[in-house]
């Protein structure tokens, strides 16, 4: 560290082997912080911020695929009484390519990040189906305002998925807006072909935030053979009941499928009733 307290130059380095706890483990993870003329009285400036680690695990299937190593982080931090700007944001792993921005405000705890990724799906799980063994382009903006948190903008393009989403949760309640578009539903399995969308709905309280989904569909075939006309819906609340009503045509004969179900007092969802019409009867049934 050199020069006067209110420009001051700095860096700080450091290393460590390997860290791990109940639901994280870091290898190999090296950083550094350097400033140059940064006020220590007001404790303002710019600061250069770099880490690196060679393998990070949390133990969880739908984010692990995504920290495959080596990762890398590099930013440059705005420091102001007021708030911290985070500019110029890079993130780095062998399936994740990211850049970003945002400002954190510590007194009020407001909170935004603006993020636009690429993700390599290729034999990565459940990313590999999504995104049709492909690299799906990602844009999006969160925000913490007060007690609101908001996805106001999550935007997704790959050779499957396609998806434009906003949301937003208060004290008062949820409220979700958006359509999924998949364009290869043989990602998924490999007996289907065609294409599908979901427009999807929510609102009401968090106690029991209500739900609607439309399904359609265009070119769909199972085996090989035509699943005309196939969509559906899904809709009501969480507390009070949820409905799914499906129905196609396959091989020239109708096909449908309703379900009901409803939360018990443990909070699970209990299917109350089964009503499944195909080629040679309907059947019907409950689980309770």
């Amino acid at each position: 560290m050199a020069g006067a307290i209110n420009g001051a130059e700095f860096t700080l380095e450091g290393t460590l082997a390997q860290l791990e706890s109940a639901s994280a483990a870091i290898e190999d993870a090296e950083f550094s912080i350097g400033a140059r003329n940064f006020d220590l009285s007001g404790f303002s400036g710019e600061a250069r911020v770099s880490l690196s680690a060679i393998a990070a695990q949390f133990n969880n299937p739908q984010i692990d695929p995504l920290l495959e190593g080596p990762i890398r982080l590099n930013t440059v931090l705005n420091i102001a009484p007021q708030q911290i700007a985070l500019n110029d944001l890079k993130v780095q792993s062998a399936a994740v390519t990211a850049n970003g921005k945002g400002v954190f405000e510590p007194e009020t705890q407001n909170v935004w990040v603006e993020l636009n990724a690429k993700i390599d799906g290729t034999g990565r799980g459940i990313y590999a189906q999504l995104f049709a063994n492909g690299t799906a382009d990602i844009e999006a903006r969160l925000v913490r305002d007060g007690q609101k948190l908001a996805a106001e903008r999550i935007i997704v393009g790959s050779p499957n998925l396609n998806a434009d989403l906003n949301a937003e949760l208060t004290a008062e309640g949820v409220r979700a807006n958006g359509q999924l578009g998949f364009a290869a539903l043989a990602a998924f399995d490999p007996r289907i072909e065609g294409q599908a969308r979901v427009d999807l709905a929510a609102s009401g309280t968090l106690a029991n935030p209500q739900l609607e989904l439309q399904l359609s569909s265009d070119g769909v075939t199972l085996e090989g053979e035509p699943l005309m006309e196939l969509q559906g819906t899904v809709s009501g609340g969480f507390v009070d009941g949820v409905n799914i009503d499906i129905s196609a045509a396959y091989r020239e004969a109708p096909v449908s499928v309703k379900a009901e179900f409803m939360q018990q007092e443990n909070g699970s969802q209990m299917l109350r009733d089964l009503v499944a019409n195909v080629p040679g009867g309907a059947r019907r049934g409950a689980l309770w």
